[in-house]
């Protein structure tokens, strides 16, 4: 006897279900496979001699796990968002550096992947700190069209959004070394752990007489005069909070002293052999100096710059061409150095077709800010470089000038560059 068998429609669903099965099974095996990820995190180029200090981050929702500078998971094949932040002790910073990277990341079916990271350095955001935003080096020109020289000036900001900071005590100093002119010199400047400088002013103040306001700027100039009456296109620059040249015989020099307007103190200044009390510096017409507020941390800088057993005291070198000595070390000369930990801000400014070096770390400034292509070249005449604004209304501090900075016109000046095309793009 035969016996027949109908399927009900449900059985006929159960079947097929029970032929897919093998199919189902290796496709989950597949997907539950776990791959170990590696991932070396390398410290941000800016960074000369970084001790990590802290290092963390996620695979999408997966938290990595830190064995030195390597971050570790074990995950599933796909794509994940990376986020890392680490933090560093760099010598020459006395606060610690931030850093980070974001991306993502393409975990491949196997049993190992990988990978190596390059952090990007953060300068810190909306720190309490002074900013310098514009400086005006280049001059304009007289209507004989010949060049001006008086009128130059820097722009100082505060750059915090609610807390009064002081200018007492602060020092501007100006970088030895030009970005236009690098010198093979024994021995090399230490660019990472300090500034070489050769002129530094100084505010003055017990602490809390010059204050100035969240988001304020103020002007220090080299003569707070209305330089107008001298030439049309020259600026206005009686509104000076300070001037940095303290010479009081307006007739043994070209660019007079404003009796009404306070000088910043000479404490320094090469070409004297230190400070006297008739000095002044011109500005480099062309950029090629950096320009760094400083918060000093020495007990007077009378003891600092006169002490021949202090570490940072006149520093010195030679350079050697052809087996000839070109720049001869004279005791007492060129220049002094200062930790890079003292400085608040710093801008270097340079030359696009003409730049050999920077005069400071990398830490400090990554970049120039620069307003012209050529060396001597009529078109810087009337701009200056000034610091940009963000969307949100702060100012850009990347700690990279040739970000952070554009060549426009001089925000004081009355006449116009000798080009709408500005020379920083």
């Amino acid at each position: 006897m035969r016996l027949h068998y109908h399927l009900a429609p449900a059985s006929t669903s159960l079947l097929l279900a029970l032929l897919l099965l093998p199919g189902c099974q290796k496709e989950d095996e597949t997907q539950g496979r776990h791959v170990d990820v590696t991932i070396a995190v390398e410290a941000p180029s800016v960074l000369a001699s970084p001790q990590l200090l802290q290092l963390k981050g996620n695979l999408g929702d997966v938290v990595l796990r830190a064995e030195g500078a390597t971050l570790h998971a074990t995950v599933k094949p796909g794509t994940y968002h990376l986020d890392i932040e680490a933090e560093y002790q760099e010598m020459g910073k006395t606060s610690h550096v931030a850093a980070s990277y974001s991306g993502d990341l393409v975990v491949e079916e196997t049993q190992h992947h990988t990978t190596k990271v390059s952090l990007v350095y953060e300068p810190p955001v909306g720190k309490d700190q002074f900013l310098i935003t514009e400086i005006f080096f280049a001059g304009v020109l007289t209507p004989e069209k010949f060049q001006y020289l008086d009128d130059r000036y820097i722009h100082i900001t505060n750059a915090s959004t609610d807390k009064t900071l002081y200018l007492d005590g602060i020092v501007l100093v100006r970088t030895f070394f030009q970005s236009n002119l690098i010198y093979d010199a024994t021995p090399m400047p230490d660019f990472e752990h300090f500034v070489y400088y050769d002129v530094a002013y100084q505010f003055p103040g017990n602490g809390h007489d010059y204050p100035v306001k969240p988001g304020e700027t103020i002007m220090i100039c080299q003569s707070a005069i209305d330089h107008r009456e001298a030439c049309p296109d020259a600026p206005d620059l009686r509104g000076a909070l300070f001037e940095w040249i303290d010479v009081k015989d307006c007739a043994a020099h070209d660019c007079p002293n404003n009796p009404t307007v306070p000088d910043m103190r000479p404490i320094y200044v090469a070409d004297n052999d230190g400070a006297s009390p008739d000095t002044y510096w011109v500005m480099n017409n062309n950029g090629g100096h950096g320009y760094a507020l400083i918060r000093p941390e020495w007990t007077s800088p009378e003891e600092f710059h006169n002490d021949p057993n202090n570490q940072y005291y006149k520093w010195t070198f030679k350079v050697v061409v052809d087996g000839h000595l070109y720049y001869p070390a004279v005791p007492g000369e060129p220049c002094m150095k200062l930790p890079n930990e003292w400085v608040e801000d710093m801008v270097v400014t340079g030359i696009r077709d003409d730049f050999e070096w920077s005069p400071c770390g990398k830490l400090l400034d990554a970049g120039y800010a620069s307003i012209a292509h050529t060396h001597n070249t009529d078109l810087r005449y009337y701009l200056s470089v000034q610091r940009k604004r963000t969307a949100k209304g702060g100012w850009a501090d990347t700690n990279n000038s040739q970000q952070d900075f554009e060549g426009k016109k001089a925000t004081r000046v009355n006449g116009e560059p000798l080009t709408k095309e500005l020379t920083t793009e």
